[in-house]
């Protein structure tokens, strides 16, 4: 028997949400304070961390919802899945865009870690310049993440995390007003991703700095 596509999959439906979640967070964030290898990797290719976070929290019957993208053709119930948020028509894109927006994301990603490597290890540069132009670089990449909207939901989780793990590379952590769970509930975080999708202010980018440890 072939079970209908359950429509639009909310995670904070299932009950245990929010341990799961938190649980799974606590794992990633040992991983990224240890410098783990592997995180670099995840961060250019979000799908592994999904599939973990999100795996027990899937519609019935519907695993394949946890680490895929929209549009996944083998996968008949993300094939043709749409979203989208009443307050901003620009999130989500079509989901036969999706896998290629992912492609050209992993490769800035990953030219990205390249730069900034050399970058950071060169005694002779400024670090505060270097950073300056990091926190530049991750404002552009989370919101074109969350423009994009790759998956069926987590969408705001994987975007944090792979800031958190961006900036744990250099030795950065975030503090609570950019956490991975529980993401900020303020009107200002959402505003500044809505402003900083249309190049209205830099508020996003004062958000990410102003949060960062080090």
């Amino acid at each position: 028997m072939v079970l209908p596509c359950p429509g639009n999959w909310e995670y904070a439906n299932q009950t245990n949400h929010s341990f799961v979640i938190s649980r799974e967070t606590k794992k990633l964030l040992c991983r990224i304070r240890s410098n783990s290898r592997t995180i670099k990797d995840d961060c250019i290719d979000t799908r592994n961390v999904h599939k973990k976070m999100f795996k027990l929290l899937t519609p019935k019957g519907f695993p394949y919802y946890a680490g895929h993208y929209r549009g996944a053709a083998d996968k008949r119930c993300l094939d043709d899945y749409s979203v989208g948020i009443p307050s901003d028509p620009l999130v989500g894109i079509h989901p036969k865009e999706v896998a290629s927006a992912m492609s050209l994301l992993a490769k800035a990603i990953s030219s990205a870690h390249r730069v900034f490597d050399e970058k950071f290890s060169d005694p002779i540069n400024d670090k505060n310049k270097i950073l300056s132009e990091l926190v530049d670089f991750t404002a552009n990449l989370f919101v074109d993440f969350l423009t994009i909207h790759p998956y069926a939901n987590g969408n705001g989780h994987m975007s944090r995390f792979v800031l958190w793990g961006i900036f744990g590379r250099y030795g950065y952590e975030f503090d609570n007003h950019f956490d991975i769970e529980p993401g900020p509930k303020d009107a200002d975080y959402y505003d500044s991703i809505f402003n900083h999708r249309r190049k209205y202010d830099n508020r996003l980018r004062l958000r990410i700095l102003c949060a960062l440890k080090h």
